[in-house]
């Protein structure tokens, strides 16, 4: 596993990662602003909504936003999208063969 990390520029460190969403979501009314936004990590629907949120992790955006319309209103979703993308494996790049030069004589 020593080379499970090379070629990536950092680490995912998910119990952190966890750790801070479940503290966002237990401690505050609101999600911050500066991870509430529409291109951040965090999207919230119906945030004003009286029942427990609803947390989901997706792949897409539309899924997202698909899910949240359809939702009671009174249902509050925060969704997240998913990051494992960045643990995938980097495409191999094909090589190109040197052309082999005609023997000299």
């Amino acid at each position: 596993m020593e080379n499970a990390g090379q070629g990536r520029s950092q680490e995912i460190d998910i119990p952190t990662i966890t750790e801070r969403v479940l503290t966002v979501v237990a401690t505050a009314a609101k999600v911050p602003a500066s991870l509430a936004r529409q291109d951040g990590p965090l999207l919230i629907m119906n945030g004003s909504g009286s029942k427990a949120p609803l947390i989901w992790c997706f792949n897409t955006w539309t899924e997202a936003l698909l899910l949240g319309r359809s939702m009671d209103p009174d249902q509050p979703l925060i969704a997240m999208i998913s990051l494992n993308f960045l643990n995938m494996p980097e495409p191999r790049k094909p090589q190109r063969q040197r052309p082999t030069s005609p023997a000299t004589s």
